[in-house]
């Protein structure tokens, strides 16, 4: 008989990012040995990726992701409703091959993870994102601490930064499971000892360092910012908006920049981008909020600073740009311990 493993998740808002690619490969791989894989999601970019993949999915809108006060009102309000709704449409017999059910986002793990602890042999609580206010003062955070104590749910993040949260959210311990590198990289990418542009890739926002990156601009006028950004309404030329990269036009990218930045201003739980550039032997500096900062030597492998002294640093660099090949170099040499295959394996071995 043919196992299962089903991936459900009804987010707040839907992108592309870490998350998203984290979870296509998961599934990718789970398929790859055997399994029947399946989504249950009002996510779009899931949805349409599960489709090209030709993997079985199941449109489904309960309610958002209640990480703002409106959307928990809604939740709240939504809630028995959803409960029936779900069990009406995905019964025991739905789940009963089941091998394990991922939830992806925290409404989902709030209604529907003791129901799914009765029918499926294993039930991960994924954590991929930043722990914020919407964990620490919700309503539902005593329910959520019982919920992990049932023996087959297990609480999964994706790097050691996030280990210290997740212990004070749910008072127990999280299995970590670091990121891996997914992309092949088309060129040789020879760099050259200089700094004359800095790229950015992933969300223009506050969390992710925008504001910093926009001082930077101004600090160094002399330096190019590229940014994965659309264009925004900023008065400052040395700044190239890039828009959505993928395919050729990343790769452009990846080849053009001297140094790439990620000074995330709250806790970013890995930064898949980090193992990205450091596969093209693009230098990064990141802040020390990154999770990658747990898995790279400062100043051998990786450059690391405080969001309060990235100036500071961005400005050491750039008067000692031979250490950019050295640095990059160093952390290519690391990527073995971060091969898309050693982590499938790792989460192969939760189903045992």
């Amino acid at each position: 008989m043919i196992k299962t493993i089903t991936f459900i998740r009804f987010p707040f808002e839907s992108r592309m990012g870490g998350e998203e690619l984290h979870t296509i490969k998961l599934a990718e791989y789970f398929r790859s040995n055997g399994f029947e894989v399946r989504l249950i999601s009002s996510c779009p970019v899931l949805i349409k990726e599960f489709k090209n993949l030709e993997l079985e999915v199941y449109e489904f809108k309960p309610f958002r992701a209640p990480v703002t006060k409106l959307s928990m009102l809604a939740f709240i309000l939504k809630y028995p409703w959803s409960l029936f709704r779900f069990k009406r449409k995905f019964n025991s017999d739905f789940f009963q091959n089941e091998a394990c059910t991922f939830l992806l986002n925290i409404g989902e793990k709030i209604i529907f993870s003791k129901y799914l602890s009765k029918v499926a042999s294993k039930v991960v609580f994924m954590e991929h994102a930043t722990i914020g206010n919407f964990m620490y003062k919700n309503p539902f955070l005593g329910k959520l601490q019982t919920l992990v104590k049932l023996k087959n749910i297990e609480v999964v993040s994706v790097s050691k930064i996030m280990k210290k949260d997740l212990l004070k959210v749910y008072n127990s311990s999280a299995i970590i499971i670091p990121n891996a590198v997914y992309t092949k990289p088309t060129n040789n990418y020879d760099r050259k000892n200089q700094l004359k542009k800095i790229g950015f890739l992933g969300r223009f926002t506050e969390d992710k360092g925008s504001e910093v990156i926009l001082n930077l601009c101004h600090k160094f006028p002399h330096l190019e910012f590229l940014i994965s950004s659309e264009k925004l309404d900023y008065n400052l030329k040395n700044i190239k908006w890039l828009g959505y990269l993928k395919d050729k036009k990343l790769e452009e990218f990846w080849s053009e920049i001297d140094l790439l930045i990620l000074p995330a201003t709250k806790v970013d739980p890995f930064g898949l981008v980090v193992l990205e550039a450091i596969q093209r032997k693009v230098p990064v500096l990141i802040s020390d909020l990154v999770g990658a900062k747990d898995y790279f030597k400062p100043e051998h492998e990786i450059f690391i600073s405080s969001v309060n002294d990235f100036q500071s640093k961005l400005s050491e660099i750039s008067k000692s740009p031979e250490r950019l090949s050295i640095i990059s170099k160093q952390a290519f040499e690391k990527l073995k311990d971060f091969s898309a295959e050693k982590m499938h394996k790792k989460y192969l071995n939760l189903l045992k």
